[in-house]
């Protein structure tokens, strides 16, 4: 019941007049109210169904609950005001209290919930953050579009690399790239090797299992740093071939620490380096071999002069000569040697190792069969026997001949005893050998006559010669005819026929060193060359010695000649080789002198910013590799329709500065074009027709299939241009190629990284970077800096009316206008859509004016076609300020020359305003005026 009362009353009219009472039922009156409350209501009303809708669309938004809570107060607010028109004509007022009570209610919860949601919102972006965020989105956006570009462009890089590169993981050693160059090395199809382990590529041995290469991996990758080696791989088809092998780490992005290894293929470097290195072997083992040859047949020689002067006298004097040799064989050497039962020799003296013609060490261990067979024949069962029953044997006299000297039948004495060991048992063999050859041989010789003396001469191929100065009577052997190409007998011997059997150069010396031999009494020796009938030329060594009276007169003389020619020869040969070596020695050092003035000039080619810096450099340091010759450097130009030379050196009058390609065979054929004295009427048409040089190689400088220019080399005297330095120049032509793409590709870079794409014009990033560095210049040389700022007028009319790429067309037009009335120290950027930016250093406002008037006046004098219509009339709007007069810092200048630019479009546009300072702004600031824009002739 008392709800029901509760409902009554608040629906009770009875005891109140309607509210259009208090309005005196004016129409007018009654009327404004009731429309302006029923408006308020409607709008009341569409706000929370707009706000639940945009809560509905927008779930992201934080907090939305405070939107629903606002949409119940709106609602209560516009229930309140079609109560004031319920009112007019039924007085319901406490139903209207009680609706304005709730709408008082939900409004103060309102208020209380969004002060204490205050911190929150205020913690939310402002659009200036969310701004300059997106600003920053769009500029990474940008950012990684460029980078994309550069990663594109340093992938076709190495797709065309000239080395083989690949990427390895430096976890577990897999493959994740190899370029093209790489798996052509490897004999792999392309991608053939990414996700394989790396051990795949290199040759198997202990160092180079997929656990060992892991483990050099991660050292590399503390090590950090470039390392360069050569190393051993094998191919696909398990070829081995070398490889040179530059390793570095990097982080990737998607794969942690990767090895990075470049290597190229030296297999023919190798090849020819142990080709060499074996060249240089043989030509030393040759040469070691042929001077130990001489040298021994030099010994021999002297040995068989020393037995033969030994025989000689011999004969002269029988009694002496025994008596000589009987003393010679009782102090003659004894051999002495142990053989162990197997007859091995367990020890041996020196002198019996050299009766046996070898050394100690190669006797030991071997058997007395293996040394000496043939004699072995005769002392084997000597020592079996001793060893059998143990008793000594005593001077055995054996014969033979040794391995070394199979020719020459020896004589031993040689005697055989026991060793016993602790049981009685014979364990080895003592034996002394005592050699009797030369007792044997001066028997022989007292036994026989002179004439076998003779025939034993005549066998030693040694000439023999007695002169006896009293009964002026000669003798010559048959050998010393033989000497000299005679016939025995063919004529008489005596000193005028020796005398002309002397070559003529050599006869002089010769006659006059023998007769000073004699008188000084000293032994005479020679070699000399003589002349035989058929007038070839032979060498002879002459020895001798005189025999003297008691007045040292000279009565007798007797020497020997041998044939020396062989050995002189093989002197000359080996003087040949040595100077053959020393030239290649010479050589050698001289390419290895190249090599590192080559290493040099690469080092400081990879340092150079510009070609012409480069070029610059091959002039320095390539000069004293090209001595006596003229070398000229062509670049192309950019139209690539000619060549202009860049720098040259040597007789730099004769080569033309300008030229077509077709004028040069090299360009031409795309290869180098070599050119010598026998064939001038092949001279490239830019070389000197008048003077021709004797000498001309033309070689093109190719990079990465593009004709980049020319490396000229002409020489006037013929030989200058050898092959070495023909092969020299193609090598610095490949470096210089190489570093002229690189500082190439490296400007073009560094374009596009401060240029904008569409107009040419530098970007925004380059702006602000260009104006600190100038603002801190004209601080320190006090002058002041000139801002313009351009916006084209009605910019989106020619956007919507030609289309966009129409648009593009007058941003391109209007780019290269500004780039062509600008300074070369001014610079003109695209700030951004149609607004353009002028810095102009070292100007001062008037004249920034003046050219911002100038450059207006240029823009609306352009006529621009476009698809065969023509453009209407282009006008543009600027603001000009100046540091330091608007602002020391370059937001402040730049703000301010906008701020002008806003005050030109709100002032009528195709105008020039000037900035107003910041004080002036702030105050300006405050009366929205946009008719306060100052014109041109008002400064400030």
């Amino acid at each position: 019941m008392l709800m029901i009362e509760l409902i009554e009353k608040l629906f009770s009219s009875d005891t109140f007049i309607p509210h259009g009472h208090c309005y005196l039922w004016q129409p007018e009156l009654v009327w404004l109210h009731l429309l302006s409350d029923s408006l308020i209501a409607l709008a009341y009303y569409s706000i929370p169904l707009t706000l639940i809708y945009f809560v509905k669309k927008r779930q992201d938004l934080p907090f939305d609950w405070i939107f629903l809570l606002f949409s119940a107060f709106i609602v209560s607010c516009g229930t309140t005001h079609l109560m004031e028109i319920w009112t007019l004509w039924h007085p319901t007022y406490w139903l209207s209290g009680v609706i304005k009570a709730i709408t008082a209610f939900i409004s103060i919860y309102t208020a209380i919930t969004l002060v204490e949601l205050m911190p929150l919102a205020l913690s939310l972006p402002s659009p200036a953050q969310m701004t300059i965020i997106n600003q920053n989105l769009e500029q990474q956006i940008r950012d990684r579009q460029e980078t994309e570009k550069n990663v594109e462009l340093q992938a076709v890089i190495l797709r065309n690399m000239a080395e083989g590169i690949c990427l390895v993981r430096a976890d577990n050693g897999v493959i994740v790239y190899a370029n093209p160059k790489f798996e052509q090395i490897f004999g792999y199809d392309s991608q053939e090797l990414e996700g394989k382990h790396v051990s795949i590529v290199n040759y198997p041995s202990e160092t180079t299992t997929p656990e060992g290469i892991n483990q050099a991996i991660r050292t590399a990758v503390l090590e950090k740093g470039e390392h360069t080696y050569e190393i051993q791989n094998i191919k696909k088809d398990h070829t081995p071939f070398w490889c040179s092998a530059t390793t570095s780490v990097f982080n990737h992005p998607d794969f942690g620490d990767v090895l990075v290894a470049v290597q190229q293929d030296i297999t023919d470097r190798k090849q020819a380096e142990a080709k060499l290195e074996k060249l240089n072997q043989e030509l030393e083992q040759r040469i070691a071999a042929g001077t130990a040859e001489l040298t021994q047949a030099n010994q021999r020689l002297q040995e068989e002069l020393v037995q033969k002067e030994k025989l000689q006298r011999e004969l002269l004097q029988r009694e002496q000569l025994f008596n000589g040799f009987f003393n010679a064989a009782s102090s003659a050497h004894i051999g002495l040697c142990i053989h162990d039962r197997d007859l091995s020799y367990l020890q041996i003296n020196q002198a019996l190792a050299d009766i046996h013609g070898l050394s100690i060490a190669d006797h030991l261990g071997k058997t007395c069969t293996e040394i000496i067979p043939n004699i072995a024949i005769n002392l084997v069962p000597a020592l079996k026997s001793v060893i059998e029953t143990g008793e000594a044997i005593d001077k055995l006299e054996i014969s033979g001949t040794m391995p070394s000297q199979p020719d020459v039948l020896r004589y031993w004495l040689v005697s055989f005893f026991p060793i016993f060991g602790e049981q009685t048992e014979v364990i080895a063999v003592g034996k002394i050998v005592l050699e009797i050859s030369d007792r044997k041989q001066v028997e022989d010789s007292l036994r026989q006559s002179e004439e076998q003396l003779r025939l034993a001469l005549d066998v030693t191929h040694i000439g023999f010669w007695d002169v006896n100065f009293l009964t002026q009577k000669t003798i010559w052997n048959d050998n010393h005819y033989s000497l000299f190409g005679l016939e025995r007998n063919a004529i008489k011997p005596s000193l005028e026929a020796w005398q002309g059997t002397i070559h003529p150069e050599d006869r002089g010396w010769v006659v006059e060193y023998f007769t000073n031999s004699l008188k000084s009494q000293t032994d005479y020796e020679a070699e000399y060359r003589i002349v035989w009938p058929d007038r070839s030329v032979h060498w002879v060594l002459c020895k001798g010695k005189a025999v003297y009276d008691n007045s040292g007169q000279a009565i007798r003389s007797i020497g020997l000649i041998l044939d020396i020619t062989d050995r002189k020869f093989a002197e000359e040969k080996m003087q040949t080789i040595n100077q053959q070596l020393e030239s290649s020695v010479e050589e050698l050092r001289q390419k290895n002198q190249e090599m590192q003035l080559v290493g040099e000039i690469s080092d400081f080619l990879q340092s150079c910013l510009t070609v012409e810096e480069a070029c610059a450099t091959i002039s320095t340091l390539a000069k004293p590799l090209f001595p006596h010759c003229t070398v000229g450097i062509f670049m192309i130009a950019n139209s690539r329709n000619r060549l202009e030379l860049i720098n040259a050196w040597g007789n730099v009058a004769s080569l033309d500065t300008l030229f077509l390609p077709n004028d040069c065979w090299a360009l031409r054929r795309g290869r180098s074009h070599w050119i010598d004295h026998e064939h001038h009427d092949l001279l490239c048409n830019h070389s000197d027709h008048h003077h021709p040089p004797a000498e001309s190689l033309c070689i093109p400088m190719i990079a990465q299939g593009e004709t980049l220019g020319l490396l000229h080399l002409s020489a006037s005297t013929p030989g200058n241009l050898t092959e070495s330095r023909r092969q020299l120049a193609r090598t610095i032509s490949e470096q210089l190629s190489l570093a002229i793409a690189n500082l190439t590709l490296r400007a073009t870079l560094q374009a596009q990284s401060i240029r904008d794409p569409l107009t040419g014009l530098f970007n925004r990033r380059y702006l602000e970077e260009f104006f600190h560095k100038e603002i801190h210049r004209a601080q320190r040389n006090q002058y002041s800096i000139g801002v313009i700022m351009i916006d084209i007028d009605h910019f989106k009319r020619f956007n919507d009316t030609l289309g966009h790429d129409g648009g593009d067309f007058i941003l391109k037009e209007i780019g290269q206008l500004l780039k062509d009335q600008v300074r070369a120290s001014d610079i003109a950027c695209r700030f951004g859509g149609e607004e353009m930016i002028l810095i102009l250093p070292d100007v001062s406002l008037e004249i920034a004016c003046q050219r911002a008037e100038g450059i207006r006046s240029a823009i609306a004098q352009l006529r621009l076609v476009y698809n065969e219509r023509a453009i209407d009339t282009i006008t543009a709007s600027f603001g000009v300020a100046c540091f330091p007069d608007h602002g020391g810092t370059v937001n402040a200048v730049i703000k301010t020359a906008d701020h002008a630019l806003y005050r030109a479009k709100n002032g009528g546009r195709n105008q020039v305003v000037v900035g107003i300072p910041s004080t002036i702004l702030e105050a300006e600031a405050y009366s929205h005026d946009p008719k306060a824009a100052l014109p041109l002739n008002a400064q400030g």
